[in-house]
């Protein structure tokens, strides 16, 4: 899934941080960060991957974080 909108929405609906184990403040910051993001989440395997792209125009690097799917 790619998805782009407000962050709080995205964060609070989408990104489950709750369940990821790596990487997950960073994550949590860069939604804080801004009022819009771009937001991808893949799962592959055993794994569920978050990339918080940040807002546009703001410079900033992407932010990767995973945690475990459940079994």
């Amino acid at each position: 899934m790619w998805i782009n909108g407000p962050s709080a929405d995205l964060a609070g609906f989408h990104a489950r941080l709750d369940e990821l184990t790596e990487g997950a403040g960073p994550a949590a910051d860069a939604f804080a960060a801004a009022a819009a993001i771009g937001m991808a989440v893949v799962e592959d395997g055993r794994w569920r991957c978050l990339v918080v792209l940040p807002g546009s125009g703001d410079g900033g690097r992407p932010v990767l974080a995973r945690g475990l799917r459940d079994p």
